[in-house]
């Protein structure tokens, strides 16, 4: 069977992914995580370790994702993402080698140094690739899309060259203020619409770098629009920096207030009983008047804290473990 090592975030892989799941050809995704060095187990199939690389189901491999597309389709016989027209077929050579060697390097100076949070770190200011991603918009929308003549690279339907321009929009989405013409949303929902398999890949693959992995700490919905893509990375992301603030605060607060001479055992189980109590929906007795029933001997309001009430075993840490009689 065939398969393709591929990288989550390598925008370089989802060209050849996609092809493969809209040709629906059978293969292996096997993942390489390049943070922990796994690329050398590349090395006996490609000598420069790289990703994607692909093993066809006659066990030749190819790597560089243009090369593995092309040859994709001439293993696999899929003359559908190739315009049989001279002139779309050269358009989209064009398109193809330019988006490695041009559009590729802006998109991954603007977008991988938030997603690894190094934004110091590309080769030209923001402010300049943020001017040079503008005027490649206009490249696409001028030259390859033909100002609206057609609707694909590729002409009446998608081509190799969309399978490979489109995903990098998604990229460039968590790029902060980045405003993205409405030629380019609007080519980017007929993708959409025209490649079912567009969204749960790239879904699949930004979310487990963002939400699982921590990146893109500035992470915006604004980048590309509000797609359902970008919707659900976004929610899920900002969910996710609340929840773990929230736990990061009550740990510090706890431990804090565990710390010699900050409070005594009493005062520390006072607080945790009123907890307890406010969380079953009652309040602990004051005792404030002198009508209080609560002062009884025996008393067995919830949360009472009558000499004569029981101690009561409350998990306070959400586990079998975290109990403390109170």
């Amino acid at each position: 069977m065939a398969k393709l090592y591929s990288t989550d975030i390598s925008v370089n892989c989802f060209g050849p992914w996609l092809l493969l799941q809209e040709a629906k050809i059978p293969f292996i995704l096997d993942g390489i995580d390049l943070m922990k060095g796994e690329q050398e187990k590349l090395k006996p199939i490609n000598p420069l370790q790289c990703v994607p690389t692909f093993t066809d189901d006659t066990g030749l491999t190819s790597w560089e994702s243009n090369a593995i597309m092309r040859h994709i389709c001439r293993r696999y016989k899929l003359s559908q993402w190739i315009p049989s027209d001279p002139e779309g077929h050269a358009r989209q050579d064009v398109a193809l080698d330019w988006r490695q060697t041009v559009f590729y390097r802006h998109v991954s100076g603007l977008a991988y140094p938030i997603l690894f949070g190094k934004q110091g770190e590309a080769v030209e200011s923001k402010a300049e690739l943020k001017k040079l991603i503008r005027d490649d918009f206009e490249l696409i929308i001028d030259t390859f899309l033909g100002r609206g003549q057609r609707p694909f690279i590729g002409g009446e339907q998608p081509g190799l060259a969309d399978l490979t321009i489109a995903p990098a929009f998604k990229l460039l989405s968590v790029v902060p203020a980045l405003e993205f013409p409405r030629a380019i949303l609007d080519y980017l929902a007929r993708f959409e619409r025209a490649v079912p398999s567009f969204l749960p890949t790239c879904d699949k693959a930004l979310h487990a770098f963002l939400i699982e992995k921590g990146g893109a700490a500035n992470y915006s919905k604004q980048g590309a629009g509000s797609t359902p893509l970008t919707d659900k990375l976004g929610d899920a992301w900002e969910a996710t920096k609340q929840k773990a603030s929230e736990l990061k605060e009550k740990a510090a607060d706890t431990m804090e207030s565990l710390k010699p001479g900050n409070k005594d055992e009493g005062t520390y189980k006072d607080e945790i009983r009123e907890e307890a109590a406010a969380m079953q929906g009652s309040r602990p007795c004051c005792g404030a008047t002198s009508s209080c029933t609560c002062k009884m001997q025996g008393c067995t309001k919830v949360g009472c804290e009558c000499p004569g009430a029981p101690a009561r075993n409350v998990n306070v840490l959400g586990n079998n473990k975290g109990t403390m009689a109170i």
